[in-house]
């Protein structure tokens, strides 16, 4: 099974908008499908590939930045309030999936996590990803995984590109 193929097997079982973004994407153009570990240790590897992929869709360097950050908050989110407190040997997966859909000139990213949803044990001056991610973002939407029956959240990402 190719990447491409993984990347729309995976988008089938997600909610509805998120599939079809993952699904509208041109898989012939370069894009990002990974699924990793839900461990800080992963961070810098997707940012990596996230900034190669921001890289190539013309936006400049303060538009990859915008990208790279918001992706980087997403991901964390999805490992500390997803998978914090299990147990180092099952530490949950998260999912990426950056693409560029040129009919609607979007470039999205898919973030997602089968996590329980845990709020931060002492929030102190925490708790503003979700806006940093909303204004860094032409969308955001999270949209709860599985439609909600087993846990997890996907975050949904876009922004316009010419």
């Amino acid at each position: 099974m190719t990447s491409a193929d993984a990347a729309r097997a995976w988008a089938r079982v997600l909610p509805a908008p998120v599939c079809e973004a993952v699904l509208g994407a041109d898989l012939d153009q370069p894009f990002v499908f990974h699924r990793f570990a839900g461990v800080g240790t992963a961070l810098s590897a997707e940012r990596r590939a996230v900034r190669q992929w921001a890289g190539g869709l013309g936006l400049g360097d303060y538009g990859a930045d915008d990208i790279v950050l918001a992706v980087d908050e997403a991901v964390t989110n999805a490992i500390e309030h997803g998978y914090r407190g299990r147990p180092e040997a099952e530490p949950g997966t998260v999912g990426l999936f950056c693409g560029h859909n040129p009919e609607q000139r979007m470039a999205y990213v898919v973030v997602a996590d089968k996590g329980a949803w845990l709020a931060p044990s002492e929030p102190g001056v925490r708790g503003r990803g979700l806006l940093l991610m909303g204004k860094l973002a032409d969308r955001f939407d999270l949209y709860p995984a599985d439609g909600g029956a087993d846990g997890g959240t996907v975050a949904l990402l876009g922004w316009y590109v010419s």
